[in-house]
């Protein structure tokens, strides 16, 4: 298994769209509350690989997070907990869902 099919803490993937939700300065680097980057790996170093997962930012080019510290941005720019509107009814085998009828993104599908 390859480095990039790992999964890592939180359920991230390397590769993984990521909004941050954590202000963090040190010498010219910035990150803000916000800010879009992607995991490229594990923890390393005293960073605990269970908790936590290296990411890079446009102004941060390499910051170990927490996993309270970032989110999931999904297809579409869609977040886990945003309110979404089905268009178009469906019926299946699991259920039905109204057109207009409201929802919420829970995860990845």
């Amino acid at each position: 298994v390859s480095e990039l099919e790992l999964e890592l803490p939180g359920g991230y993937r390397i590769g993984d769209i990521i909004i941050s939700k954590l202000d963090f300065k040190h010498e010219d680097w910035s990150l803000a509350v916000g800010d879009r980057g992607e995991v490229v790996g594990r923890a390393r170093g005293k960073f605990d690989p269970k908790t936590h997962v290296r990411c890079k930012f446009p102004e941060f080019p390499s910051k170990h997070l927490a996993l309270d510290q970032l989110e999931l941005e999904l297809p579409g720019g869609f977040r886990i907990g945003d309110t979404v509107i089905n268009k178009g009814a469906f019926k299946g085998e699991n259920g039905s869902v109204a057109d207009g009828e409201r929802g919420e993104v829970v995860g990845r599908a």
